[in-house]
């Protein structure tokens, strides 16, 4: 289940007077917004392309936390917490745009539309348990399973679709190894569960799966 769009959630007078005094910010692939432990300054919506939000383990191994692309909010929790540090990385995955809202201007922002709080609380409550349910998939469901739902929210049980990100960043995301990942795909074009063609894919699933 990928995050709905921050944008469509908000009432439209909210939503544009938002974008009136969010900063845009442009990134190149490969450029850090921010990094593990950088001081918060204030929250992201993506306005176009795709980053990464990720972790480094001590030995140096990224956990991919989540992709997020247009329409998704970054980081926002933390206008509540305690915690005054970012607690992951945000990496852009290809050339995009952000939405950059500073905590200063959310609180000015906040004192002329009192209603915008309760909205971004109410945003905030889905994104969690959209991180939820996909922490329980990644501890419960196996490795074709994670696939499948991956595949299902790009819509690929009703057209083929082009991944989203690079197989060797779909393994981190789905936390398994590029070879276990390619295997998996193998295995499911061979039981034609899957379809491949010019790098898009078509799930062909029973109706109980």
């Amino acid at each position: 289940m990928k995050p709905e769009n921050f944008w469509t959630l908000l009432d439209s007078i909210t939503a544009i007077n938002l974008k009136n005094i969010a900063v845009i910010k442009k990134y190149t692939k490969s450029q850090i917004v921010f990094q593990q432990d950088e001081v918060f300054t204030g929250f992201y919506i993506v306005k176009c392309g795709k980053f990464k939000v990720y972790k480094l383990k001590d030995n140096g191994k990224e956990i991919i936390i989540n992709i997020m692309s247009s329409g998704n909010i970054i980081a926002a929790p933390l206008l509540f917490c305690p915690e005054n540090v970012y607690p992951a990385y945000l990496e852009a995955l290809e050339p995009g745009q952000l939405y950059y809202i500073s905590e200063e201007a959310y609180i000015s922002f906040s004192k002329n539309y009192p209603n915008f709080r309760d909205q971004l609380l109410s945003i905030l409550s889905k994104y969690i348990i959209n991180l939820k349910d996909r922490v329980s998939s990644l501890s419960l469901d196996t490795i074709e399973e994670r696939i499948i739902s991956y595949l299902r929210d790009l819509g690929a049980e009703l057209n083929f679709v082009p991944l989203s990100i690079s197989k060797k960043q779909l393994a981190l995301l789905l936390n398994t190894t590029p070879e276990t990942l390619s295997r998996t795909f193998r295995k499911m074009e061979e039981e034609e569960r899957l379809i491949s063609m010019n790098d898009t894919y078509k799930l062909m699933l029973l109706p109980c799966e």
